[in-house]
């Protein structure tokens, strides 16, 4: 198991086996999905063809029954304008002379019209009263006619001259005959009332003999099935069986053509088409084996070619991928020589694809790094040298600080408080400046620092300037750049007294909107206009631009501060205003 996951290990650690693997399941993948469409298609196809041959078979089955069903009906048509059916039909006077010419041109009559259609077994015709003249069947019995017992017989004279067909049953004869029958009434064309009925009796063994002339195998059934479901077939098992079976009933009454079927554990796939004449039912029912027997074959083949593919597959994407990976692997050695400390590597350029220009730009990026690893060490000596002067830098300021702390009490014992108030806001102010090793401070720390800023600046300009804090403690934490405010605050007071005004009047106010926080200084004194705001704005927004004054460099400085310290969407927007000079700063 442990060696297993070794090989494991080792052959997907190898950019050649990876590339291996991508190329064959892709390959893979693409070679099955043909092969299923295909297959599927090929399945598909050859259920679609036999059921178009059964679909075709079907309506020739029903188009020959429609089309002897019109003919027979026809020639009873015929009957309507012979004056010898009007004669044998309507005079009692059996015994004339006229009577017996016409009875036997009568029967003359429909005698042909058995032998001009082998399909028909028998043709009887009745006068209104039931009462039947002939009786002429293709072969002789040896029993009388039935007596009708009205039911047909109603229904014909019922259609006023509309065919009436009647779906299988014994023959009239008494001969154990199975027939399907078609019936008219007889009208006089004269008078256009009816005398009298013919039927027409159609052998059942004819129409089966004509089932199954298509190209199916002999094992395939057809049946035509009247609207009792009495059935007449070239497989009468099949039929016993189906007659018994609700299920396949129910699945032709459901409008659906076509369906699988189990009968005698045995599949069948059904389609059946319905006569527009008869509503009779025609169904081809084919086995399963036979529907499916070449499909599955072809199928065969196709699995076998797919097994095939799959194998050259897997060789061709072995190779292709050594090649490829090859060039990749010895860019891979050079590099892990470089990383071991070996500068004076070239990587040799052999071609003009993406693969040579890989190895140019390793080239040029391994010159680029051996250079920055000189400078690097250069600058490094020199970053030495920087950090002891800074250290000796330190001592002033700490200096400066100390004896800041001894003038204060030296002030308090000499009762002198104002010099005390002003040294002591000083000394925190430059407390408050040497925490440079704090980026970020809380904006209430930067506020108190401006506070005490404009203390000392009133006490130098006495009633110059007023300022006015209007602040949203909820802000107080917020973490802002450290010192940000004073040169923005300074730059109010320097600008602002420029107009000549007697008095200026800042303004300093934080807020928390739904989306922003905002810090909004304003000032009186020299008022910009719309054009000197957007250029403002504009000049501020160059980020790492020299300004044309050391006011833009401050206000490029502090905005670029913010965008880092806080996010993108922070920095300063000045505002126009007819009143005020606006400056909005966004710190979140």
């Amino acid at each position: 198991m442990k060696g297993i996951r070794k090989f494991c290990a080792k052959f997907f650690s190898s950019i050649k086996y990876e590339v291996f693997l991508g190329i064959a399941l892709i390959n893979l993948v693409v070679l099955l999905l043909f092969f299923a469409a295909a297959s599927y298609s090929t399945h598909r196809f050859f259920i679609s063809d036999r059921t178009e041959s059964a679909r075709i078979l079907n309506a020739q089955e029903a188009l020959l029954i429609e089309n002897l069903i019109r003919d027979v009906d026809k020639h009873i048509m015929n009957l309507y304008f012979s004056d010898d059916v009007r004669i044998v039909l309507r005079d009692r006077s059996t015994g004339s002379a006229e009577y017996i010419d016409s009875y036997y041109s009568v029967k003359t009559r429909l005698a042909g019209i058995i032998d001009l259609y082998p399909e028909i077994y028998g043709i009887y015709m009745f006068d209104l009263d039931g009462k039947h003249l002939y009786s002429l069947q293709r072969q002789p019995v040896q029993h009388f006619i039935k007596n009708q017992d009205g039911g047909w017989f109603r229904e014909a004279l019922d259609r006023n001259g509309a065919v009436h067909i009647q779906g299988r049953h014994e023959s009239m004869a008494e001969s154990g005959k199975e027939v399907i029958t078609i019936s008219r009434k007889v009208v006089d064309f004269k008078t256009y009332k009816g005398i009298g009925v013919v039927t027409v009796e159609v052998d059942i063994d004819e129409l089966s003999s004509h089932l199954m002339n298509g190209n199916f195998e002999e094992s395939a059934v057809m049946m035509v099935m009247d609207q009792d479901n009495r059935v007449y077939s070239n497989n009468d098992s099949l039929c016993q069986g189906i007659l018994a079976d609700t299920e396949f009933a129910d699945k032709l009454n459901s409008n659906q053509n076509y369906f699988w079927y189990k009968n005698q554990g045995k599949n069948y796939y059904v389609v059946w088409r319905e006569s527009e004449i008869t509503q009779w039912k025609i169904v081809t029912c084919i086995p399963r084996e036979d529907m499916l027997d070449l499909s599955a074959r072809l199928i065969r083949i196709f699995i076998f070619s797919a097994l095939v593919a799959v194998i050259l597959s897997i060789f061709i994407s072995y190779l292709y991928s050594a090649r490829s990976t090859k060039r990749i692997t010895n860019i891979v050695e050079q590099l892990n020589r470089f990383s071991e400390g070996d500068r004076g590597i070239i990587i040799q350029v052999n071609e003009k694809n993406e693969i040579g220009f890989l190895q140019s730009y390793l080239n040029v990026m391994i010159q680029k790094i051996n250079a920055y690893i000189q400078t690097e060490y250069e600058e490094k000596i020199l970053r030495k040298d920087m950090e002891i002067r800074l250290l000796y830098s330190q001592i002033n300021p700490h200096f400066l600080y100390n004896t800041l702390g001894m003038i204060i009490n030296e002030a308090e014992k000499e009762g002198a408080e104002n010099t005390t108030e002003l040294i002591k806001l000083l000394s925190g102010m430059f407390r408050y400046n040497l925490q440079k090793e704090q980026y970020l401070v809380p904006l209430k720390k930067e506020i108190e620092y401006i506070q005490s800023y404009l203390l000392l600046l009133k006490k130098r300009y006495g009633e110059g300037f007023t300022a006015i804090f209007e602040l949203d403690h909820t802000l107080d934490e917020y973490p802002v750049p450290h010192i940000f405010l004073q040169p923005l605050i300074e730059n109010c007071i320097v600008h602002g007294s420029c107009a000549g005004q007697e008095k200026l009047d800042i303004i300093i106010r934080t807020l928390q909107t739904e989306t922003e926080k905002l810090i909004i200084i304003k000032n009186t004194g020299n008022i910009l206009s719309r054009e000197q705001v957007k250029e403002l704005n504009d000049m501020v927004q160059r980020e790492f631009e020299v300004g044309k004054q050391e006011r833009v460099k401050t206000l490029q400085n502090i905005n670029f501060r913010l965008k880092t310290a806080c996010s993108g969407q922070c920095g300063l927007n000045f505002e126009f205003d007819e009143n005020y000079v606006v400056l909005k700063i966004r710190i979140g």
